[in-house]
């Protein structure tokens, strides 16, 4: 999608993974990622990113099949009945080759915000009194990771994936939509 090289998924059980955690600071975190659904197989949920602990993922994001939106799901413990902050956007992938989107979890201003597009930003949920926590498993592109296995596998192109310690500016993910990497 950008440059050289993306990463092609066909929903049957491949995935990436890195070899560390998203380390979230007191201030937040930020996500970001071009990523194209396979419309041939869009009648299913499939994760984009997700970020395991050890019962359930501090954050996933994902394409939801039923209502064709983009989600961001935020737990607030780990834990498997943790609770949760969800913002979700509508999907407009049959529009174009790839969507840009962008997760932030902005601690100190309680918010958790969900950026799609060139929507800035595309839904938003207040999270006051809630904190990240610091996951152990790797970050997984293209599934989900659960205690019993992966999940919701991608079917279509992940690419310019970015994690990052803090909150991202609207300038920032405006650079990063365009394929920039020197922010």
């Amino acid at each position: 999608m950008w440059g050289t090289g993306d990463l092609l998924l066909d929903g049957d059980g491949d995935y990436a993974s890195t070899p560390t955690a998203v380390t979230p600071t007191d201030a937040g975190f930020s996500v970001t990622a071009h990523a194209r659904v396979d419309p041939a197989t869009a009648g299913h949920d499939m994760t984009v990113l997700s970020q395991p602990g050890v019962h359930t993922s501090l954050f996933t994001l994902r394409y939801v099949a039923a209502s064709q939106t983009w989600e961001a799901v935020v737990a607030h413990e780990d834990r498997a009945d943790a609770p949760t902050t969800t913002v979700s956007a509508p999907a407009d992938w049959a529009a174009s080759s790839d969507e840009y989107l962008a997760l932030v979890y902005d601690e100190k201003a309680d918010e958790l915000r969900l950026y799609v597009g060139s929507s800035y930003p595309a839904a938003t949920a207040g999270v006051a009194g809630e904190n990240t926590w610091t996951p152990t498993g790797a970050l997984q592109v293209g599934r989900t990771l659960t205690p019993d296995g992966g999940t919701d596998h991608l079917a279509g192109a992940i690419d310019e994936v970015h994690t990052y310690a803090g909150v991202l500016t609207p300038t920032q993910l405006a650079q990063l939509s365009l394929g920039g990497v020197d922010i």
